[in-house]
């Protein structure tokens, strides 16, 4: 596993570092999933904070190698891409501890959806860029981020940030809701620390509980109705619309 575990004042504070923007690929999965079974194991009282190695929190989905599997037009194949998507994002969302984002520059599309999954978000006062621009590159949206989005940020925001695609700076993602609070950010980790520590060993099974039955509606949502919605996405993510507009986005990229 390639990302970094750290125990600081009691709190466990994860690093991604699967590759230099943190972009959502297998080995981002795997090292991911790796690191919540770490915790899990290991720390099983301790508050989390998620945060990078790097100066990106997660630039989003990795074109590079989820654009040959679309293309490719293998159904099953895509269907197995996305329940390990849809099971990461799922993971970090119902776990059930203090899980804080410290979100050091850019999070986009499924990397906001990432710091989203978290319980409080603490961004950098900087030039950096925050949004869901899926559907301005032409990717369809899934159910299991348009449930998630809802519970975190309402229905009208959601509605509103997923189907217009901006990318917005930081006094807009605070209004938004993106955010709780500012960080320095040098300071980002310790803010994010300091804020956790306030769950002690003796509030953390209350807080589980808490936090459990409130999510609970959502996951169920996810698990029922949202899969026959997800019945659709491997066809429409390998249709000739969407592997077109990907294609064209690596190329665009390429000429930068």
């Amino acid at each position: 596993m390639s990302w970094k575990i750290d125990l600081i004042d009691d709190v466990v504070v994860i690093y991604m570092n699967s590759n230099k923007m943190n972009l959502i690929n297998n080995l981002f999965l795997h090292d991911l999933n790796d690191a919540f079974d770490i915790v899990e194991n290991d720390y099983k009282e301790n508050p989390v904070v998620l945060t990078s190695s790097g100066d990106v929190f997660s630039a989003g989905l990795d074109i590079t190698q989820s654009y040959p599997l679309f293309k490719e037009g293998d159904l099953s194949k895509i269907k197995t891409w996305y329940e390990h998507f849809k099971n990461s994002l799922i993971r970090v969302f119902s776990f059930d501890r203090p899980l804080i984002a410290a979100t050091n520059e850019h999070a986009i599309a499924g990397g906001l959806v990432l710091a989203l999954c978290c319980d409080h978000r603490i961004a950098t006062n900087s030039t950096a860029r925050f949004g869901l621009n899926e559907v301005t590159i032409g990717f369809p949206v899934p159910s299991v981020i348009a449930e998630i989005l809802t519970y975190t940020l309402g229905f009208r925001v959601a509605e509103r940030v997923l189907l217009n695609g901006l990318l917005y700076e930081i006094e807009d993602a605070l209004k938004l809701g993106f955010f709780h609070q500012l960080s320095d950010k040098d300071e980002i980790v310790n803010a994010a620390v300091d804020y956790a520590k306030q769950y002690n060993k003796s509030q953390i099974a209350a807080y589980s509980f808490s936090k459990i039955a409130l999510r609970k509606q959502v996951l169920s949502r996810i698990d029922n109705y949202s899969e026959d919605m997800d019945k659709k996405l491997p066809e429409l993510l390998s249709s000739e619309n969407t592997v077109g507009s990907l294609g064209r986005l690596l190329e665009s990229l390429k000429n930068k």
